[in-house]
């Protein structure tokens, strides 16, 4: 199933000019993880973070970044508009692992299984 926005974008909207040079090996190191979905939305562009990570019940929204790069001010005006969790800014494979570690963490104190979809 094709979802909305991939599909108005083969329509000929606009797409965002590049990914950051790092962005492939994160998600692919999200993805080894075992348990992790990883939807990249980085085609999507205007301002919208690079990626959601669903894990253990829980639900991530990802800016890929290099470990120099910024914000531009479109992701800059989403971020500070968007009134859920924080956007996570990973730069790194060691941020993506430590990522999942910080959800383990989360999930441990909420007494659930490794490995479950489903909050307890």
């Amino acid at each position: 199933m094709r979802l909305p926005a991939l599909q108005r974008r083969e329509r000929g909207h606009p797409t965002p000019k590049r990914v950051d040079q790092n962005h492939k090996s994160i998600v692919e190191r999200l993805r080894a993880h075992p348990g992790v979905s990883v939807f990249s939305t980085a085609p999507l562009g205007k301002g919208i973070p690079d990626c959601c990570l669903g894990y253990r019940g829980i639900n991530v929204l990802i800016e890929i970044k290099t470990p120099k790069g910024k914000l531009n001010s479109t992701q800059n005006m989403w971020h500070v508009a968007w009134t859920g969790a924080p956007v996570v800014i990973l730069r790194s494979l060691e941020e993506a692992d430590q990522l999942i570690k910080n959800i383990n963490g989360i999930a441990k104190h909420w007494g659930q299984p490794r490995g479950t979809n489903a909050r307890p």
